[in-house]
């Protein structure tokens, strides 16, 4: 379970202050935690701009804050309600287990034949009867269809009803009772609850029914576990098939160039941010920092060129730069999205081809590209380039899979002399 929920005050420790300055935050504040996502153990909070960021776990500190009143008043009346429940779920294994120990005491054939069915049937042990060769248990509420009721009280006495004598209801409708004697069936309709009897003094019994037939137990086949670099190949798919679905056909003229003052047809997306004016379709314009691995959006007019709303997108220095993911964020920030979802994307933990990797060699920093391996090509690692199954693509680390080939397979053992 992660030690941080969404509601919590957290501030950067120690040892992040210059990173919380970077981005927009004072150092030692106490910021309130808006999401969390537990499996990638990271945290969003929001600056003083109003502007959102995700960062791992391990920056921040808890901020213990006591309890005001009104919480410890809510935390009171939750454990009021949880013991309420507890009570009648024990309440109903205390009645089940009745059902058991009469069912573990009942007397023998020999015992019932001395005591007499008739008195075995309308007796009663533990809040439990016998009608018919069939258990009934009691129950407080109204007779209904199926049931077995007594009428205890001398006064209920009539023609048609004997005290202390179990009827069975047929049907509730008319109020018809049915009372069994031997192989002989009397039914007389007439209500149950009239001539004084009433739901306070007449005993109602339902069936215990028989042993519940369960279906046969199937384990399910556990759902095939994806290894990070397939979930990121994936998200990956997913930010260019969001870029792509952003885009639409408008009309307008042409404002420069051979076709000025022509209609031409443009790709854009609508900007929709401000409530009651009319959407605007702009162009989507992005512009990718590698080196500083940042990518910003910026959307402008069609027609009017004017650059209507921004967006921008920062890998953090623990993540692997993607230029899809960064253009997927900062266009749905340009839009006013949420763009958790490729916030959030799974980290590579294997090396492909095309990844561009971070190679350090006596002290000084290579940017690497990996190649697969073939014979006659040169890898060293001083032209930017390296075989995937070298020393260089085996002890280097992974900074940007914009052109990974996810789904490239190596086939053999690299050849001795491409190893370096």
């Amino acid at each position: 379970m992660s030690k941080f929920k969404v509601g919590n005050s957290v501030k950067f420790d120690t040892f992040n202050e210059e990173n919380a300055k970077s981005f927009g935050y004072e150092p030692r504040k106490a910021y309130e935690v808006v999401h969390v996502f537990d499996v990638a153990k990271t945290l969003k909070i929001i600056n003083e701009n109003g502007v959102s960021h995700t960062f791992d776990f391990e920056r921040f500190e808890l901020v213990e804050s006591k309890p005001t009143k009104n919480q410890r008043i809510t935390a009171l009346e939750n454990e009021a309600s949880d013991l309420g429940k507890r009570t009648k779920v024990l309440e109903q294994e205390v009645a089940e287990l009745k059902v058991i120990v009469h069912q573990l005491r009942k007397p023998s054939t020999d015992v019932q034949e001395a005591l007499g069915k008739a008195d075995w049937e309308r007796g009663e042990v533990e809040g439990v009867i016998e009608f018919e060769g069939k258990q009934y248990k009691k129950v407080d509420r109204e007779a209904r269809e199926g049931d077995v009721v007594l009428f205890n009280y001398k006064g209920h006495e009539n023609t048609h009803v004997q005290v202390n004598k179990p009827y069975l209801v047929n049907y509730v409708d008319g109020g018809a009772l049915g009372h069994h004697d031997g192989t002989t069936t009397s039914i007389y309709s007439f209500d149950i609850y009239a001539w004084g009897r009433t739901p306070e003094n007449v005993d109602v019994y339902e069936l215990i029914e028989d042993e519940i037939k369960y279906p046969p137990f199937v384990i399910p086949e556990p759902a095939p576990v994806k290894s990070p670099n397939e979930k990121r190949a994936e998200m990956i798919e997913k930010a260019k098939v969001f870029l792509e679905q952003s885009k639409t056909s408008v009309s307008g003229k042409s404002l420069d160039g051979p076709n000025k003052g022509q209609f031409e047809t443009f790709e854009a997306v609508y900007s929709v941010r401000e409530p009651g004016i009319n959407k605007t379709a702009c162009e989507a314009e992005f512009i990718v920092i590698e080196e500083k691995r940042k990518v910003i959006c910026l959307l402008r007019g069609v027609n009017t060129k004017k650059v209507y709303h921004r967006g921008f997108a920062k890998c953090m220095p623990s993540d692997v730069f993607n230029e899809h993911i960064g253009k997927a964020i900062a266009l749905g920030r340009a839009l006013g999205l949420d763009v958790s979802e490729f916030e959030q994307a799974v980290q590579p933990t294997e090396k492909v081809v095309g990844m561009q990797v971070l190679y350090n060699d006596n002290g000084k920093d290579y940017n690497v590209t990996l190649h697969p391996n073939k014979m006659g090509s040169s890898y060293s690692f001083f032209n930017g380039t390296s075989a995937i199954k070298s020393h260089v693509g085996e002890h280097s680390k992974i900074i940007n899979d914009t052109n990974a080939q996810y789904d490239f397979v190596l086939v053999g053992p690299a050849p001795v002399e491409e190893l370096f």
